[in-house]
């Protein structure tokens, strides 16, 4: 009776065991699954604010370049709406996967400071406006850095 006894705890204790182990390897993989989605709608995000900032440098190059009023650059003005479009969706696509407040704030600040280049097409906005957009894009990815790390 004493060996049944002990071979029914021993039995218990190795499926305990085992059911532990599959549910802390369980949560490791969704961890670096989310670590993952996170890393990579991040990714997406700074390389649309990227893309942004280059088609508004474009937009207003050709407004400078050639300041037709009759003649508007039409494609660098669509370059721009579809940069922006992408943008958006990156934003959502990150907010999706984290309600982090350092990140969602980083992601504000680089969504104003960006799209704030490309409110007035004046010399000034772009020479000061440069500068705080991408501060704010560095911003934006330590805050992602620090996410990542955590999550």
């Amino acid at each position: 009776m004493d060996t049944v006894l002990a071979s029914l705890i021993a039995v218990i204790g190795t499926l305990t065991g085992s059911l532990g182990t599959i549910h802390l390897q369980q949560r490791a993989t969704r961890r670096a699954v989310h670590r993952h989605d996170l890393q990579s709608a991040g990714g997406q995000l700074l390389t649309a604010l990227t893309a942004y900032r280059a088609a508004v440098y474009a937009l207003w190059t050709a407004n400078t370049t050639n300041p037709d009023a009759d003649n508007p650059p039409t494609e660098q003005i669509t370059t721009v709406r579809i940069a922006r479009a992408a943008l958006t969706a990156a934003r959502d696509a990150l907010f999706l996967l984290t309600t982090d407040t350092a990140v969602r704030d980083a992601v504000h600040n680089a969504l104003d400071a960006t799209f704030a280049l490309g409110d007035d097409q004046e010399q000034d906005q772009i020479t000061t406006g440069r500068p705080a957009a991408l501060a704010a894009h560095h911003t934006l990815l330590d805050a992602l850095a620090a996410a990542i790390k955590t999550a």
